[in-house]
């Protein structure tokens, strides 16, 4: 299966013209992933932990976030135009709340492996109330002392493509 992503929050843009065109926008919101992959979390019997990499089962990781956003905005709106295109660009600090490891063969366990805060950089672009995002963590979702089974360190990062949609 795909991975994906659900995300909702709140932005209060503060216009930076009297034109109202560039802004910037600081927020709080709510992300969940559901990550999907081959990965395999082991224990060894000194209960130390590495992956194996699995060759046809999935197994997933879900987090929960708390999201910090800060957005610089270029738009094509007046005071009289609801419709128009935009170009939103920013950062965001994530804060991981929930973080469970989900067995393909049932089961699952909160995890310690998971970064408890991680960056990412976005755009998006669009007209009217849906747009396109694109989305690149900037450290891997994992902290350093994981390792495979061979001894290399997974340094995975999440992209995102998606939809937004904007209300009003």
């Amino acid at each position: 299966g795909f991975s994906n992503n659900f995300q909702m929050g709140f932005l209060r843009d503060i216009s930076l013209n009297k034109e109202g065109d560039l802004a910037i926008a600081l927020g709080l919101g709510y992300s969940f992933d559901n990550l999907v992959s081959n990965l395999n979390l082991d224990n060894d019997e000194q209960n130390n932990l590495s992956f194996s990499i699995l060759e046809n089962e999935q197994n997933s990781q879900k987090i929960s976030s708390l999201i910090l956003p800060l957005e610089f905005r270029w738009r094509t709106s007046t005071i009289n135009k609801t419709e128009f295109w935009r170009l939103y660009g920013g950062f965001k600090y994530k804060i991981n709340l929930n973080t469970r490891f989900n067995y393909f063969n049932g089961g699952n366990s909160r995890v310690s492996f998971v970064r408890k805060q991680n960056t990412a950089i976005y755009i998006s672009l669009g007209y009217n109330t849906w747009n396109i995002l694109f989305e690149y963590d900037l450290n891997s979702i994992y902290n350093q002392n994981i390792i495979l089974k061979d001894g290399l360190n997974p340094n995975v990062r999440s992209i995102k493509i998606g939809l937004i949609f904007y209300i009003l």
